[in-house]
């Protein structure tokens, strides 16, 4: 994808909103919140998957790169985008 306006919905979604809040507010609740807002089937979020996410989540690498995502900066290159998507607990994931 690239970078434009959004036309048609909210910018910025729910989805980043709240990993921008779990970026800067790092607890096992706004993860949820944010798993709840990208998975459709809510039983799919179990509370094992959310404690395994945020124990992935929670790494200082995890987090500064999370960070990175969200705050704005002003140059925005291919390298500094999710290197790949890995499976989780039936949930996929990105980076």
């Amino acid at each position: 994808g690239s970078l434009s306006v959004n036309l048609f919905a909210p910018d910025p979604t729910e989805g980043v909103k709240n990993l921008g809040k779990f970026s800067y507010q790092p607890t096992r609740e706004n993860l949820e919140a944010f798993l709840r807002i990208m998975v459709f089937d809510q039983k799919l979020i179990t509370p094992e998957l959310v404690d395994e996410r945020f124990a992935a989540a929670s790494t200082p690498e995890s987090l500064a790169a999370a960070k990175a995502m969200v705050s704005p900066s002003p140059a925005v290159t291919s390298s500094s985008a999710c290197s790949g998507a890995r499976r989780t607990s039936s949930v996929s994931v990105c980076c």
